[in-house]
């Protein structure tokens, strides 16, 4: 159903898809934020936690299970390319796309290396391993009982955030094959009231909600 609505608000305003997107980013990072204050000033974790610090095995011995946990982590940064595909409709794109592409790995990386820190403050190397949900748990450390259902609903924010930012991105790849011929044609327009790539994004739903509704969205 996000993906219904997602691309309808798209179709009919680029500007509004936009400041859904900004209002998504700003709810997420200020959620994350204060999860991570909150792991800072309130009891329930142990410096104890975070030895050690470093560990005690051989480099070589980590580049395996490193190079296992970067398949995850690099997806967590892969919306820095996204900017580039919107590059047609940026405002003196030399400039800007780099400048928020640097802006948004510092905070990015600040971010996650703050609440990885907190996570680890919280329940230790050992219970991370065992966890199920990682968050979850080390906010219920803080905040008891009801420290899981806020999480919930911060990654509810993140993942509707993360879905409207493919949907008005990558509607903008079809669009550029189609006007280069390397896809349908149709997928080329530009809608004459909303000038927005309403085909494209129409096209982009469709498949989406297809590969949603047969389960093969994964595979």
């Amino acid at each position: 159903m996000s993906i219904i609505i997602l691309t309808i608000i798209n179709v009919i305003d680029v500007k509004s898809g936009a400041r859904f997107q900004n209002w998504f980013t700003f709810t997420k990072i200020a959620s994350i934020s204060i999860v991570i204050l909150l792991g800072f000033f309130l009891d329930g974790g142990s410096t104890q936690n975070l030895s050690p610090f470093f560990s005690e095995q051989s480099f070589s011995s980590l580049i395996g299970p490193l190079g296992l946990a970067m398949v995850a982590v690099l997806w967590t940064f892969d919306g820095w390319i996204f900017i580039t595909y919107v590059a047609g409709e940026v405002k003196n794109p030399g400039r800007n796309i780099p400048l928020s592409i640097i802006y948004c790995m510092i905070i990015i990386v600040s971010v996650y290396l703050a609440l990885n820190y907190v996570l680890v403050f919280a329940l230790g190397f050992d219970k991370m391993i065992g966890s199920e949900l990682v968050m979850s748990d080390a906010a219920s450390k803080f905040l008891g009982s009801q420290g899981g259902a806020i999480i919930t609903v911060i990654i509810l924010i993140s993942l509707i955030g993360a879905n409207n930012g493919f949907i008005l991105t990558s509607a903008r790849i079809n669009y550029a094959m189609a006007k280069n011929k390397l896809f349908f044609k149709q997928a080329a327009s530009i809608h004459p009231k909303y000038k927005s790539p309403s085909n494209a994004l129409i096209i982009q739903c469709v498949w989406a909600c297809i590969l949603t509704f047969t389960g093969t969205l994964i595979n």
